[in-house]
């Protein structure tokens, strides 16, 4: 049979293509089923139970029963074009070459299909393979490479997001920047007025001293001026002639000479020297603006998205995703930080991520609170202990909270999409977290090992940086644009106080305790050196103490703990007085500068956040 009439017979006389459900006519021309109906429904005259037409291809008048929806349903199916197409397909392809030869094989060196004589004449050495081996070698590979594509796609998807995600971030870093400049800009600015409105002041005063002065002077003058013409007007001696007039002459002489006095005096001021004013400019302060020739610099910071095709996906951001290890977990692939999710995580070998490095006496103790997991540099912002002893770290470089157990093993953590700040203990597991750059307070609750974010949240005023709890009080240091504040709230019940610590949003007042009488709260001031205790609802200075560059504070009973971030001294101060109980030197247990401190439950530890690196100092 030719190719050509094989086409023909199982071609649709009306669509001119291959059969779909054949169906014949009375006059045994076959039609698609869908062909025939289309034809039937357009050209029939219908009547109660039959329907009539032309056959397509004769011409001649067919009569079926009615159906008004599937004319061709009363049509029988012609199973003798099904049988011979089913035939054909099972027959094979003929050899292109050898035309009554059955193409059964196929040469893979020259990819093409073959029949046995093709290969003793042409192929006789040529990798050669039967033709359904090659198919479903052929099925595998391309099944290979559209599952390389579906992961390729899914990976370019993945990669999309990361690209949107960092536009958006970009756009929200360029505000934060341009909000960040004219912050600083304007602090600027108000320092310049400040100081000009000063040297105007001084200006003004000087003006009015001297003016006083020279008008008293003036005053003085056009006394002594009157008087001088008194006296001019009056002197007359001619008519004083004999020795009855001497006495009068004596007199007139006396006068004279103390005019004479009081005038050359008041002459002698008058040619003294004029005294003006001149302002002399600090070009110390001008050569410092004039040398810093930037205000500031734009530096880029990378957050890592993981693009990895493997790695299960959600399209929409999670704000808050978990991530958990019991021993000591280490990635099998990179995870984002925004879509860990605890199934991800597997643990490969047993040895300990984080370092407990004892010193030489024995009761202090260096901690690691950097993973195998963190992409960035650790930079520790605020830590608490739990009832058991253990701890939740807030890991403001990598966006992290951090639980470790109470031998100092680290246990799980849980990303977030902005830096958390610090950490603070609202009951037995339950504590909250500051996000500065979404002026928000979290609450979270710990079970199991896990920590799990509540529903419950505290919209600040500004950004808000450093916690402290007292009976449902929650006090934060919050940063706004007319200066640095503290806020107080009654839980979830709104604000209670707020009040401003200082008008320079320039300052670092970062943390804060509240006094064991919940009336009182204390605050650090880095930039200004002090320490200081406020009543909690007028806002009025109990006590301050100068302390060089203070940062974290805890209480423990009525001592406060207060750290330098600049040296490795922490720094016992009364909670009533402010006055000095002792200084703990740390620099011969390992410590350099630290950035907070916390105090256990019962009182029998204490933890030293660093500044700088990843190393926490514990001192039993």
């Amino acid at each position: 049979m030719s190719a050509d009439s094989e086409c023909t017979l199982f071609q649709c006389p009306i669509c001119l293509e291959e059969f779909i459900q054949p169906k014949a006519l009375p006059c045994l021309h076959t039609f698609c089923k869908s062909c025939i109906n289309e034809f039937i429904l357009k050209s029939t005259t219908a009547t109660d139970c039959f329907v009539v037409f032309n056959c397509p291809v004769c011409r001649k008048e067919i009569k079926l029963q009615s159906c008004p929806s599937d004319p061709a349903k009363y049509l029988q199916d012609n199973h003798i074009i099904q049988s011979m197409k089913e035939a054909c397909l099972s027959k094979g392809q003929l050899c292109s070459i050898h035309n009554s030869k059955q193409a059964d094989y196929v040469c893979t060196e020259h990819n093409q299909i073959v029949c046995y004589k093709c290969i003793i004449d042409s192929h006789r050495f040529c990798n050669v393979t039967e033709i359904y081996e090659a198919v479903e070698s052929k099925k595998k590979s391309i099944t290979q490479v559209h599952n390389q594509l579906v992961v390729r796609k899914e990976n370019m998807e993945t990669s999309m997001y990361a690209h949107r995600q960092e536009k958006k971030g970009i756009l929200e870093s360029d505000i934060k920047c341009k909000d960040g400049v004219k912050l600083y800009v304007d602090e600027l600015k108000n320092l310049i007025s400040k100081l000009q409105s000063q040297i105007l002041d001084d200006i003004e005063k000087n003006t009015k001293q001297m003016i006083k002065r020279v008008d008293k002077n003036l005053a003085e003058t056009k006394t002594d001026m009157t008087y001088l013409k008194t006296i001019l007007d009056e002197f007359d001696i001619t008519h004083l002639k004999d020795i009855t007039d001497f006495n009068r002459l004596t007199a007139i002489d006396q006068d004279l000479k103390t005019a004479h006095q009081r005038i050359n005096k008041t002459c002698d001021k008058s040619s003294a020297d004029i005294h003006l004013l001149r302002f002399q400019p600090n070009m110390d302060l001008f050569k410092v603006l004039k040398e810093n020739d930037v205000i500031g610099k734009i530096y880029n910071t990378k957050r890592r998205v993981n693009v990895n095709a493997n790695t299960p996906r959600t399209k929409d951001v999670l704000k808050f995703t978990e991530t958990e290890a019991k021993t000591a977990p280490v990635l099998k692939r990179p995870l984002a930080t925004e879509h860990t999710s605890s199934s991800e995580i597997e643990a490969t070998h047993t040895k300990p991520v984080n370092k407990v490095i004892s010193l030489k006496d024995g009761n202090q103790k260096l901690m690691s609170l950097k993973t195998e997991m963190d992409r960035e540099e650790c930079f520790i912002t605020g830590t608490i202990v739990l009832l058991d002893d253990s701890m939740i770290v807030a890991d403001n470089g990598n966006m992290k909270i951090k639980h470790f157990s109470a031998d100092y093993k680290f246990v799980s953590q849980k990303a977030f999409s902005s830096e958390p700040w610090d950490v603070c203990r609202t009951g037995k597991d339950d504590f909250i977290v500051s996000f500065p750059s979404d002026n928000l307070i979290q609450y979270f609750t710990f079970r199991k090992g896990i920590v799990i974010p509540k529903q419950d949240k505290i919209i600040t005023n500004g950004r808000c940086y450093g916690l402290s709890y007292h009976c449902n009080k929650i006090a934060t240091c919050n940063r706004r644009a007319s200066g640095i504040f503290v806020e107080v709230y009654a839980g979830l019940n709104g604000i209670i106080a707020e009040f401003c610590v200082s008008a320079s949003v320039l300052s670092e007042c970062w943390y804060l305790s509240f006094c064991s009488d919940g009336q009182h709260l204390v605050y650090t001031d880095q930039t200004n050196n002090f320490v200081s205790c406020v009543n909690l609802l007028s806002g009025k200075e109990r006590w301050r103490k100068t302390i060089r560059s203070p940062r974290g504070i805890a209480r423990c009973q009525t001592f406060l703990y207060v750290v330098n971030c600049k040296s490795a001294k922490v720094l016992c101060l009364s909670q009533d007085t402010g006055l000095p109980k002792r200084e703990i030197d740390c620099s011969s247990f390992g410590g350099e500068a630290f950035s907070g401190v916390t105090v256990n439950t019962d009182q029998t530890k204490i933890f030293l956040l660093p500044m700088k690196g990843s190393d926490a100092l514990v001192i039993e």
